[in-house]
């Protein structure tokens, strides 16, 4: 099963791909050497490595970064040099998606490979309406983590649930995550980097389309009708600025044909908005307070609320956290949590 979506050229790209795979079906393998079904195995792998498009983001960051100070061959050579050694040694370690991303960044080192994870989605200080009340909560890393220490990181949607449910410091929350598809037009697949938003996320950043509308609640309920917000760069230069562009369908290639299909075009971002790297298609993201407390997935952003601080906010979400590995050990055994503006 080959993944659509390409961050590096082809050849660096490739490598890395094969790499992915292999280890990915290595794992299914063993699961069903040891009794389970085809489809559970593939399953249960999955959720073993954890969130692969947010992988693949980062992936692509580290790349960058170590563009800027290398020769091309020899960057290309040593990202998958670092890619291949972490995936072989790393496979087997239930922690697989974390310690993977963290240690593919030993090379750059410890505090560029964790800033490497936040600018995947962006963390940094926010340039958006009532920016001084905006503020990212992420996980960080366990304190005994010989990497980095008490570090950044993603959240999983089941935490952001129980945040969501019990905060009094915060009057808003949102959450973007990583995902992917080809788009198909003229015969041609082309892929497109996406980002999946929460229904709220353009409202708390102030954010108002200047065609169409954002992501309501009803757009993650079950089999609602699957849309996109683009951006106006994509809705110029790839759908010719049409005034009537809201209705528009775009034909989207996924890993399954389950997940392929129309995705019909409801909004079109303004000019001004820039974020996460341009991101050219946004869909909406529903969050699962069911999921594993250990699939750390998505970045949250949240709106502190009048009459409180982000020292208070940092406060209340530590409390709330340190409740759940009361409830949880094994999820959050080592895992702090951060408040930053």
């Amino acid at each position: 099963m080959k993944r659509s979506f390409r961050f590096w050229r082809s050849d660096v790209w490739r490598d890395v791909d094969d790499e992915m795979q292999f280890h990915l079906q290595s794992t299914v393998e063993e699961y069903v050497a040891n009794g389970m079904s085809p489809d559970a195995a593939q399953a249960r792998a999955r959720e073993r490595f954890g969130n692969i498009p947010a992988i693949t983001h980062t992936l692509h960051t580290l790349g960058k970064r170590r563009e800027r100070s290398m020769e091309r061959r020899e960057w290309m050579q040593s990202v998958v040099d670092d890619a291949r050694f972490a995936l072989r040694q790393l496979r087997r370690s239930p922690g697989f998606a974390t310690v993977a991303v963290l240690s593919l960044g030993m090379g750059i080192g410890a505090t560029t490979t964790v800033f490497s994870v936040i600018d995947a989605f962006d963390f940094r200080p926010l340039p958006f309406s009532d920016a001084a009340r905006l503020a990212w909560i992420a996980e960080t890393t366990p304190r005994d983590d010989s990497m980095c220490s008490r570090c950044p990181f993603l959240t999983a949607s089941s935490t952001l649930s129980d945040w969501v449910s019990n905060t009094r410091t915060l009057d808003a929350v949102a959450a973007i995550a990583s995902d992917e598809f080809s788009w198909e037009h003229d015969n041609v697949r082309e892929p497109q980097q996406v980002t999946q938003a929460t229904s709220g996320f353009f409202g708390l950043l102030g954010v108002q389309p200047q065609i169409g509308r954002g992501f309501i609640s009803d757009d993650t309920s079950a089999g609602a009708p699957r849309v996109a917000v683009v951006s106006d760069a994509f809705w110029r230069s790839r759908l010719g600025a049409s005034a009537g562009v809201i209705g528009t369908q775009l034909q989207s290639i996924k890993e399954t044909r389950a997940k392929s299909g129309l995705i019909t075009i409801v909004g079109v971002l303004p000019q001004s908005f820039h974020f996460k790297g341009d991101t050219p298609i946004w869909t909406p993201l529903r969050i699962d307070g069911n999921a594993s407390r250990t699939a750390r997935s998505v970045a949250v952003v949240a709106h502190i609320a009048s009459g409180h601080t982000l020292a208070s906010a940092e406060a209340e979400i530590r409390a709330l956290t340190s409740r759940l590995a009361t409830l949880h050990p094994q999820a959050y055994r080592g895992w702090g949590v951060s408040v930053q503006p």
